[in-house]
């Protein structure tokens, strides 16, 4: 999951990198334009492959977190399978930001649109503050 983050974070900046530059008059070339383009498409390709391989995994973490034994595991007073229990909308609610912003992250790349690479760059960086979020809820 900490691999995914950053795959997806870094082609979020890779993004807002290439969004700032189209902004700039100097790089409105075509030969810009067109690794601009082909830089949009490689980082849509990698956020929804991290996706698609997160939601592929996470029925096994899940499992392994409903068989693991804790009775020898020393910590806090706490009980990292109960909060995992209760975080189960929050999951299901950042795992739909998630998808949606992979998706719609990916079409905006492919008809370079800087308005969906935005939006679906902010919803990718705010469902990764969530699944770490998450995550450091129950350790």
């Amino acid at each position: 999951m900490f691999y995914g983050s950053v795959g997806v974070l870094g082609a979020g900046c890779w993004v807002l990198g290439a969004v700032a530059m189209a902004w700039l008059p100097l790089l409105k070339t075509l030969s810009a334009a067109h690794t601009r383009q082909s830089l949009m498409r490689f980082a849509a390709m990698l956020v929804v492959a991290i996706v698609v391989v997160r939601l592929l995994a996470q029925p096994a973490y899940m499992s392994y977190l409903a068989n693991v034994s804790l009775s020898g595991i020393v910590t806090l007073p706490h009980q990292p399978l109960d909060a995992f229990n209760q975080l189960n909308s929050l999951r299901l609610f950042t795992w739909t930001v998630s998808v949606i912003g992979s998706l719609l992250f990916a079409v905006s790349a492919w008809r370079n649109r800087s308005a969906g690479l935005l939006v679906g760059g902010l919803l990718l960086l705010v469902s990764e503050v969530l699944f770490r979020f998450i995550f450091f809820c129950i350790s």
